[in-house]
């Protein structure tokens, strides 16, 4: 692979890029990831946010040689192994996350008295498009249970409930234990607008 820094100027601007250009020692890289030796991808730095095109050739308008990073729970991932490396030299060529997933969970105690499909939520999505909520959940043929406690973690971007957990009177502190580990806000009232979900309870 070629890789270039560049500094592009006009009358008032100074523009850093890097440059990188795939080649045909890469073919089995380029080939397995959808592309073809040649590729040319200008990443554009502007302090600590990166943007990027990609192209063959850069004939048309720009928007059609980039694209905003997907949020998946891979690239998620991928990002707090980055978080955790000093230098990407120490990197393998592959990574497999569902390992990483479960061994960076065993080693961060903090996720200790949470649930596997809280621990899940948390390394497929965004932190900031995650809320928690403790909720109670109102059955009216059955008033007797109308005091469930349950917890509820909720996507506010796309309103979404990810996960939803009933607690019983005889396990109350233990969820609420749960509910205060997991590191996410406290959903709002106007977030849980549409979401169906009983009156928040404030266990803080």
């Amino acid at each position: 692979m070629k890789s270039k820094f560049v500094k592009v100027r006009d009358h008032w601007t100074l523009i850093h890029f890097l440059v990188l250009q795939f080649e045909e020692a890469d073919r089995e890289f380029a080939e397995s990831a959808g592309f073809a030796p040649g590729l040319k991808v200008a990443l554009r730095f502007y302090g600590r946010e990166v943007s990027c095109i990609a192209g063959y050739g850069f004939g048309g308008a720009i928007e059609n040689f980039s694209r905003p990073m997907d949020g998946d729970g891979t690239t998620v991932a991928f990002k707090e192994i980055l978080h955790h490396v000093d230098s990407v030299s120490a990197l393998p060529d592959e990574i497999d996350v569902e390992n990483w997933r479960e061994e960076f969970f065993v080693l961060k105690g903090d996720y200790y008295f949470m649930p596997p499909e809280v621990r899940n939520v948390l390394a497929e999505y965004p932190e900031d498009h995650l809320r928690k909520v403790a909720y109670r959940k109102t059955y009216y043929l059955l008033p007797e249970l109308a005091p469930m406690l349950r917890l509820a973690i909720v996507n506010v971007q796309d309103k979404e409930v990810l996960v939803d957990i009933g607690c019983n009177k005889e396990l109350l502190d233990f969820c609420t234990v749960r509910f205060l580990w997991i590191p996410l806000e406290i959903a709002t009232e106007s977030e849980l607008e549409g979401l169906g979900l009983g009156p928040p309870v404030n266990l803080a």
